[in-house]
């Protein structure tokens, strides 16, 4: 059996992605909790949100199929914005953004 970790990692690099439908985004913080379970993301994801300003977005890395249910009713409870949700190979990457998001108008 394969030990995975349990610890969890904010990364405070910030960098730019590309999300299907929404274009590019800045990321703030990337949170690695590949290994952890519940409830330790949420609770990061939590600290993570108090410590940024308005606008700012987080990427979290989770292969835990429970965590990455509950992210978008968090968000919703913590008066952010689930922004997209993708599947990369044995994991999830959840991007959230503090505060309420709207969609960049006439991109296409």
């Amino acid at each position: 059996m394969l030990s995975r970790k349990q610890e969890t990692t904010v990364l405070a690099v910030p960098h730019t992605v590309t999300l299907p439908q929404v274009g590019e985004v800045a990321i703030s913080r990337t949170l690695d909790c590949i290994g952890a379970a519940c409830p330790r993301p949420q609770l990061l994801t939590m600290r993570v949100l108090d410590e940024l300003e308005e606008g700012e977005m987080i990427e979290l890395l989770s292969d835990n199929p429970a965590t990455v249910e509950t992210l978008p009713a968090l968000m919703f409870s913590q008066g952010g914005t689930h922004v997209a949700t993708l599947r990369r190979g044995d994991h999830w990457r959840v991007y959230m953004r503090k505060g309420v998001y709207e969609a960049p108008k006439n991109r296409f």
